[in-house]
């Protein structure tokens, strides 16, 4: 749970487990990196056809924010109601 609801907890554990070099990144990188992967997968999806109402465009969308939903948790608790 913890992991979820403070996800840059583990922002150091690619090197603190395997010595991978951290890129150095900050949140808003991440977020900005997140949204378009998140960009690209939506529209890649209504073109195969897979987005064909409104409704499943907004579930979809429900879907892709929820990994982003608690970037800024323990930094801003504003953020997540501003968010969403």
């Amino acid at each position: 749970r913890a992991a979820y609801k403070t996800p840059w907890l583990l922002s150091e554990a690619d090197n603190l487990l395997f010595g991978v070099a951290n890129p150095g990144l900050s949140r808003v990188d991440v977020l900005h990196k997140y949204l378009d992967h998140a960009s690209s997968f939506f529209h890649a999806q209504q073109a195969s056809g897979l987005v064909p109402t409104t409704l499943a465009a907004l579930e979809l969308e429900q879907v892709l924010a929820a990994p982003i939903s608690y970037l800024f948790e323990d930094e801003d608790p504003g953020f997540r109601g501003t968010l969403l």
